[in-house]
């Protein structure tokens, strides 16, 4: 099987990482990675939303810590006031429904909350290219998922020009609301597209059908 590459975070005090934790010993141990192992900078962001005068490249919400609010309603609210910072969410593995969830909310990374110094800081490398990071067992999953599809088809060629437009914006970890206002369209006509595109790439939901995707190289 082919091995995922690792990437790596250059230290950077230029960039900075949004915090969203409730846990004062949660919130201690992820400044310590990000600061003292990364040489990242940190700032704290309030449970109901984020400062705009805060300004952070990349935001990680704790998923582990208990919230006021949904970790849907956290991440949509982060991905208004923040546009431009790609959202991670740091939680426990094994629930697909959270991590559909997340993704449909806005998150570009979803890390398991055991991850280490390295995957954390594979998954910043990636999300602040663009490009989405999921736990590395469902990445696995994508590429033996590759080798039962049709070889000489790939998912994309099997989309039309709307779909794919869509899937564009889908793989760059935005809300189906935010894919409607970009592409002038209502959240149901986002809806009835992504519908027909699960049907033909018969995947079960967003999260499986961003995998297969990126498992193909698109």
């Amino acid at each position: 099987m082919t091995a995922v590459p690792r990437l790596q975070v250059e230290p950077s005090p230029t960039i900075c990482v949004g915090i969203l934790a409730t846990d004062p010993l949660r919130l201690i141990g992820l400044q310590a990675i990000l600061e003292e192992s990364l040489h990242l900078r940190t700032t704290l962001l309030a449970e109901g939303g984020a400062s705009r005068s805060s300004r952070p490249n990349v935001v990680v919400v704790d998923a582990g810590a208990p919230h006021n609010v949904s970790l849907a309603e956290s991440v949509e609210r982060l991905r208004k006031l923040l546009p431009s910072a790609p959202v991670i969410v740091l939680a426990r593995i094994g629930t697909p429904e959270v991590m559909e969830e997340v993704v449909s909310a806005g998150a570009l990374g979803f890390l398991p909350e055991t991850a280490g110094v390295e995957e954390i800081s594979a998954c910043i490398q990636a999300v602040l290219e663009g490009t989405p990071w999921l736990p590395e067992e469902s990445r696995q999953v994508a590429l033996m998922s590759k080798s039962i599809t049709e070889p000489h088809k790939n998912l994309s060629s099997r989309f039309t020009p709307k779909e794919r437009e869509v899937l564009q914006w889908l793989t760059q970890g935005r809300s189906n609301r935010e894919i409607a206002a970009t592409m002038h369209i209502d959240e149901a006509t986002v809806k009835a597209h992504l519908g027909r595109m699960l049907r033909k790439a018969k995947a079960t939901n967003r999260v499986e059908l961003t995998l297969r995707v990126l498992a193909e190289g698109h």
